[in-house]
């Protein structure tokens, strides 16, 4: 996973929402590239980190939730509640 600190810091600012996108076989491997976003208060969109998966099952979802910078910033904010929507694909 790659986080610049000052995403992080924005981050602490604006911890209220979190957006997970993830792309499919984005390089030759065919690792998905997880995007974390986070909206501040003018609803504008701001990248924390990116993490490619081993794959699209949630427990690949799960490792990139429990790394340390993560943890550390759901725990800090008191209450979490997930919200999982899926885009239709065709």
């Amino acid at each position: 996973m790659t986080a610049h600190p000052d995403s992080l810091a924005y981050l602490r600012a604006y911890p209220e929402l979190l957006l997970l996108d993830c792309t499919y076989k984005t390089n030759k491997y065919g690792m998905p590239l997880l995007d974390m976003i986070g909206v501040d208060a003018a609803q504008r969109f701001f990248c924390i980190a990116f993490a490619f998966l081993s794959g699209e099952a949630e427990e690949d979802y799960l490792w990139a939730l429990v790394l340390p910078a993560v943890t550390a910033l759901i725990s800090a904010s008191g209450s979490v509640s997930f919200r999982v929507t899926r885009a239709l694909t065709w």
